[in-house]
């Protein structure tokens, strides 16, 4: 781990990877039932702040049977098989909503240092829509910036707003000249969070059945670390605490991935956390932005 330093924007980009790029949950949304039958309490990592249009109840989607439900015999969940069925299964439906938070916080000898990226996207692939809007925070001992930015894409024609907290800048396309900030284009023509390093690096155990957003899913906890570099900058940290669930509903979509783990350096320690839900499937809206005419 270093100096405690160098490696977090390291970190960042592997957990991005781990979970394909994409905020904020402000309710958990999740009612798990163990494979006993008994009564469980709510599952998940603490919430986040509140984000516009937090998970809710998804209507259409509910009261769908576990005779269905994915992976039945415990563990066989295979690297890729849940992004291609999860993709698979918001193709087939047409527009999704998707929540993902990654955080970081690291304490060393003599300083505290914090990091959190809040992603909300909203993709409607039918009418080729698609609004993705992210808070990256990041403090050190008193010390904290925020970056929030929202981008804008419809008909291969992408804006952009960013605000770094001293100014609001506007434009189009998908470069923001003279800011932190890089701006990538939606993606409104399939959905690209990608479970692979999540399934791939872990063991998992079929835990009983849950209610993600009114919808059953299956229920899997982690059971083993299968690839420590998934998770560690370098060989010489220890890498502890690992938790994570995953929900997988009857079509083999992942509703929701929650993640949290600590390595343990030379000089520091750091716990990471990360967790996505996916919602809204097949009834997600995407509306243009008031602001889009002053960024045109």
């Amino acid at each position: 781990m270093g100096d405690g330093r160098g490696w977090i924007g390291a970190v960042l980009v592997a957990l991005l990877m781990i979970t394909g790029g994409c905020s904020g949950v402000a309710d958990d949304g999740v009612t798990a039932t163990p494979t006993n039958g008994s009564a469980a309490s709510p599952t998940g990592p603490d919430t986040g702040p509140s984000t516009p249009n937090s998970p809710g109840s998804s209507g259409p989607e509910s009261g769908d049977s576990t005779a269905s439900l994915p992976y039945q015999s415990g563990t066989n969940i295979t690297r890729g098989e849940l992004t291609t069925d999860t993709a698979s299964a918001v193709k087939a439906a047409g527009s999704y909503t998707l929540y993902s938070t990654v955080q970081f916080n690291e304490t060393g000898a003599d300083s505290v240092t914090r990091s959190r990226l809040n992603t909300t996207l909203r993709v409607n692939l039918t009418t080729d829509r698609g609004v993705e809007q992210a808070t990256r925070s990041t403090g050190r001992g008193n010390r904290s910036r925020a970056i929030r930015t929202t981008v804008y894409t419809a008909d291969n024609t992408t804006f952009w707003r960013l605000n770094t907290g001293q100014a609001t800048r506007y434009g189009s396309g998908t470069t923001a000249p003279e800011t932190p900030a890089t701006v990538s284009a939606v993606d409104t023509d399939n959905f690209t969070q990608n479970y692979t390093g999540l399934t791939g690096g872990f063991d998992w155990e079929r835990n009983g059945t849950a209610t993600v957003d009114d919808v059953t899913a299956a229920r899997y906890t982690i059971d083993g670390v299968a690839d420590t570099d998934v998770l560690r900058a370098d060989s010489n940290q220890t890498l502890s605490n690992v938790t994570g669930t995953l929900f997988v509903d009857r079509n083999g979509a992942v509703r929701r991935s929650d993640l949290e783990y600590t390595i343990v350096g030379a000089n520091s320690t750091a716990t990471v956390s990360l967790s996505t839900t996916l919602t809204n499937v097949g009834s997600t809206t995407v509306v243009e932005p008031d602001w889009v005419m002053e960024a045109s």
